[in-house]
C-alpha cells in the first residue's frame, strides 16, 4: 500500500477502509497511513521484515540499510524505515510459524540457498529485538539495566501482578557505560519488570 506502515488499522483514522474475502475467511484494512493484513498473514509479514533488518546492514557497496521503527515519521518514500517496529513484534507472537510458512522457507531455499532464520527459530527474535534486562538491588534501591543499541529504544515496564495492567517505569534512564540504567526504590507490593516498546 504505498508508503503505509504495517500495524492495526484504527476504524476512525482517515482513509479506513476494510477488506473481506468471505470464501477463504480473511479480513484486512487500511488507512491513509496504515496497513493490517489478515490475522493468518501477521506472523509471517512480521518475520519477513525482522529478517530483512539483519539480512539488509549496509554493510556491503549500494546496499541499504533497513530498520524496523515505531517512528512512523521515518517510514517514509525513499526512506530504508520498516514497521511498525512494536507492533511487527506483537505480531511475530500471537501468529506462530505455520506448515505453509515453513513449506515457503524450504521452497526459497531450494531455489535461492537462503532461509529465513527466524522462521526455523522462532525463538530467536526475542533474542535478536528484545535485549535482556538485569534487574539488581541496590540498597534500598531496584537498579534495571539493559544495553542501549536498541533502536527504537525499549521503555521499562513494570506490573504488581503479571496477569494485571504493565505500566511505563517513570524515572528516565542514564546511559552508563554503554547500559540504560533506571534506579527506583524498592515498593510494596512487589513489582514484576519487562522491557517493551
Amino acid at each position: 500500500m504505498g508508503n503505509n506502515y504495517y500495524d492495526v488499522s484504527d476504524s476512525s483514522a482517515s482513509g479506513y477502509k476494510a477488506y473481506t474475502n468471505a470464501a477463504a475467511g480473511l479480513v484486512w484494512s487500511r488507512t491513509s497511513a496504515t496497513w493490517e493484513p489478515p490475522d493468518a498473514a501477521k506472523g509471517d509479514i512480521a518475520r519477513a521484515l525482522l529478517y530483512l533488518t539483519i539480512r539488509y546492514t549496509g554493510d556491503a557497496a549500494s546496499e541499504p540499510r533497513l530498520t524496523v521503527a515505531d517512528a512512523t515519521n521515518l517510514i517514509v518514500a525513499g526512506s530504508t524505515f520498516m514497521g511498525r517496529y512494536s507492533t511487527l513484534l506483537k505480531w511475530h507472537f500471537a501468529d506462530p510459524v505455520s506448515a505453509a510458512e515453513q513449506a515457503r522457507n524450504d521452497g526459497v531455499y531450494a531455489y535461492q540457498t537462503n532461509r529465513n532464520p527466524f522462521v526455523d527459530n522462532p525463538e530467536w527474535v526475542a533474542v535478536a529485538f528484545i535485549p535482556p534486562l538485569t534487574i539488581a538491588l541496590s540498597g534500598t534501591n531496584i537498579a534495571l539495566r539493559w544495553t542501549n543499541d536498541y533502536i527504537p529504544t525499549m521503555l521499562a515496564e513494570q506490573s504488581t501482578n503479571l496477569a494485571s495492567a504493565w505500566w511505563t517505569v517513570t524515572n528516565q534512564p542514564v546511559v552508563v557505560s554503554d547500559q540504560n540504567v533506571v534506579v527506583q526504590p524498592m515498593s510494596d507490593p512487589h513489582r514484576f519488570y519487562r522491557l517493551s516498546r
